[in-house]
């Protein structure tokens, strides 16, 4: 059973994320809104993958952290954001994967069905390295 780790400070794409990834029985999911008490529960609990909500400093706070830490480095994380009219996507995208070492980066509102593939992708490559 995979075990997914959620940073994500809305309640209703929490609980939409939350139970479609509990819904096939497949994976252990935990959700948290709060950036400094997910850290120490990533810690603890060891994630097969991280999806964080990027929320300027603490979502690329959060990043940096898991990526120092020997026993969390090669976990991947999955970068949600929401954009601006004024965003340059390939700008924040290069920013969450290059600067923040993030694996992947999917814009709000996404579905919950590209989630899962993204997220599924992902834990194939992870689980079988």
């Amino acid at each position: 059973m995979a075990k997914i780790f959620i940073l994500e400070n809305n309640e209703g794409t929490a609980y939409a994320l939350k139970e479609a990834f509990r819904n096939p029985g497949t994976h252990d999911v935990v959700v948290c809104s709060d950036p400094k008490k997910a850290l120490s529960t990533i810690v603890i609990w060891q994630p097969n993958i991280i999806i964080s909500e990027y929320l300027e400093v603490d979502g690329g706070w959060l990043c940096k952290e898991v990526k120092k830490m020997r026993m969390t480095k090669h976990t991947p994380i999955i970068f949600t954001c929401h954009i601006g009219k004024h965003t340059d996507v390939c700008k924040l995208r290069d920013r969450l994967l290059n600067q923040y070492m993030a694996t992947d980066f999917i814009a709000k509102p996404f579905s919950v069905e590209k989630m899962m593939n993204i997220t599924n992708k992902h834990l194939c490559s992870c689980l079988s390295s």
